[in-house]
């Protein structure tokens, strides 16, 4: 754990990382970030920073994210009589980007681990991206194999404390817990230079209220109140703010709905 000369002996970096109570101290901005998103604008949000070693970062920020994030429904499958329980984020899946973020992060880069928890997704963004000849269409593949590692010594660590395998097995383990759970496939993506890594978690669909019904209901309450605000369409018809939200930006991306004006002084137009 420790290199130099007998003169000038020095702690390595994972050293540091695992063993020091802040790492930042030596290696700047070794910290976790989320924002937790109430609304589509932005307006409305929660920030939370993780610091310390970084195991315990990855410890507090899976908590965070399983009391403060991740909650179960009861959901009706059309042709089968049982209901199933789905959650909108499997933790299997989440336990995986987030310990990715921690093992593939360059520590050399000053830039910390971001989570965004959007209202339809949650995103885990890292620099620098996957380490070559692994481009961004081999990110496309539900199996990821890596001959190369950016952080062999971190995931020795890792794997020891059980969060991490080490066989490229990251991957398959969150297309198989978002396929189990019933949502959609995650998206990741990075750039033609590797610089950055970005996960995407989708919502389960349940918990957006992503069915025509829905969409029908806020259309028909937005032709007899135009100037309602989507805290008031929510707030009128018992319909999450989340799923509110997520329904107006997919009517306007769609070309069927458009605000015209301010968010508090202008209107909503159906269009067609």
């Amino acid at each position: 754990m420790v290199g130099g000369t007998s003169e000038y002996t020095r702690p390595k970096n994972f050293a540091l990382l695992f063993f020091c109570d802040d790492p930042e101290k030596f290696i700047p901005y070794t910290r976790i970030e989320t924002v937790l998103f109430q609304d589509d604008i932005g307006d409305k949000f929660e920030e939370k920073i993780f610091h310390g070693p970084i195991h315990l970062q990855y410890a507090e920020v899976m908590s965070y994210l399983r009391s403060q994030v991740i909650t179960e429904k009861v959901v009706k499958i059309e042709g089968q009589a049982e209901a199933m329980r789905a959650y909108n984020y499997p933790y299997a899946a989440l336990e995986e980007v987030v310990a990715n973020a921690l093992y593939h992060k360059s520590y050399d880069d000053r830039n910390p681990i971001k989570i965004r928890i959007n209202l339809d997704s949650i995103q885990v963004y890292s620099l620098e991206g996957p380490m070559p000849p692994l481009r961004a269409d081999d990110l496309k593949m539900p199996r990821v194999v890596s001959r190369n590692y950016r952080n062999r010594r971190i995931g020795d660590i890792l794997k020891e404390l059980d969060i991490t395998e080490g066989h490229s097995t990251g991957f398959p383990k969150i297309y198989n817990a978002l396929r189990k759970n019933g949502s959609p496939e995650p998206i990741f993506e990075t750039d033609d230079n590797n610089s950055y890594f970005l996960a995407t978690i989708p919502i389960h669909p349940a918990f957006l209220g992503t069915s025509e019904k829905t969409s029908e209901k806020i259309l028909d309450f937005i032709k007899d109140n135009p100037q309602i605000t989507a805290e008031g369409i929510a707030r009128n018809l018992n319909i999450s703010s989340r799923a509110v939200e997520y329904q107006l930006k997919k009517l306007q991306d769609e070309g069927i709905l458009k605000r015209v004006g301010g968010r508090k002084e202008g209107h909503w137009e159906i269009i067609g």
